[in-house]
């Protein structure tokens, strides 16, 4: 018990750092993978850039947000001169919500990494646990859609059962985009999304079930009388709900849009990235609110071995114990009963004159 409580307490002390070093570090991760999959820089340049956005964001999370997006910009540049003025307009328009939640940032940018490996639900279902209801649904849609975008512009299937398993390829990008004017550029990006009314539907409501549900989980997450009474169990059962409804949504909408959705549906993988979010978010709220306990106070209790004395000293304060046992009382000598005081009446008629 000593070591959790330990280390508990040093996370108290530094939590801030903690997490900001976190932040920044998956931030600079993100920008080293998009360096890695469009090398325009020098070789000895990227590492150098990495290193900026994360020592910025440590301490200034607006600059390492402006940073990183002032990075992946020349890349972009080199597929596509509109794509480029398309990802500078949105960052700068979003960068107020974007850098003050920069961790929630970090994971909507990640959405489509994360979808590589069949965890993708885990956005939804912590962005409900970490952010609460009403910043859940935003952090969830946006990551759902950032997903699609980003399928759509390598030439995917934007569909979210078929995305999961897939990561985005620049190559590809940079094959579709190159050349193309201003408003081909942006046929592009929206012609997976509406070649008509009933694909635009399918993927509107699939972003949908991704926000509802962080919604509904963010709801339960931020009930601290339910915490507090059915702590970490809450946690797990929202998270358990959160990946049932998931799932169960995907399932409704291929039932209802048999057009659009796969002609057999997923169960396999489906399955696979349920467990993996409800599993890995609910572990990680957990240990959140756990490292978020106040701490236990310090124990002033002294655990130390008796001291042992000489038996010379102990017999020789036995001795003196009794002999201040056998010493008679001092006596007291006998004093005169107490009596009031006599009243003086010439003083009262002396004042009276």
């Amino acid at each position: 018990m000593y070591i959790p409580q330990t280390l508990h307490r040093l996370f108290k002390r530094y939590q801030a750092p903690i997490e900001g070093t976190t932040i920044a570090v998956l931030l600079g991760l993100l920008v080293a993978i998009a360096l890695y999959s469009l090398p325009v820089y020098p070789q000895n340049w990227a590492p150098v850039l990495v290193a900026i956005v994360v020592l910025l964001g440590l301490r200034y999370p607006l600059l390492a947000y402006l940073a990183a997006a002032a990075i992946v910009l020349y890349p972009l540049y080199t597929i596509s001169l509109y794509v480029a003025v398309l990802f500078l307009a949105l960052s700068m328009l979003l960068q107020r919500p974007l850098s003050h939640y920069l961790g929630a940032t970090v994971l909507i940018v990640s959405t489509p990494l994360l979808a590589k490996y069949q965890l993708h639900w885990v956005v939804p279902i912590l962005a409900g646990l970490w952010w609460g209801a009403l910043n859940g649904f935003w952090i969830a849609g946006f990551a759902a859609l950032w997903g699609k975008v980003l399928g759509g512009m390598a030439g995917m299937s934007i569909d979210w059962l078929a995305l999961a398993g897939n990561m985005p390829s620049a190559a590809a990008m940079a094959q579709r985009f190159h050349g193309l004017p201003a408003i081909d550029t942006l046929n592009k990006i929206l012609q997976p999304f509406a070649p008509d009314s009933t694909v635009l539907l399918y993927h509107l409501m699939q972003i949908a079930v991704w926000a509802s549900v962080a919604a509904l989980v963010g709801v339960l997450g931020d009930s601290t009388w339910l915490h507090r009474r059915f702590y970490p169990w809450l946690t797990i059962f929202a998270a358990l709900l959160g990946g049932v409804l998931l799932a169960l949504g995907h399932f409704v909408l291929t039932l209802w849009l048999p057009a659009v959705g796969p002609e057999i549906f997923p169960w396999d993988a489906v399955f696979s990235a349920m467990v993996a979010a409800v599993v890995i978010s609910g572990s990680l709220d957990v240990t959140r609110r756990f490292l978020d306990l106040p701490l236990a106070p310090m124990s002033r209790k002294k655990h130390s071995l008796p001291r042992l004395k000489p038996f010379w000293r102990s017999q020789k304060h036995q001795k003196s114990k009794n002999a201040a046992a056998n010493k008679s009382p001092i006596p007291v000598p006998n004093l005169p009963a107490w009596e009031p005081p006599q009243e003086n009446n010439d003083l009262i008629l002396l004042e009276l004159d």
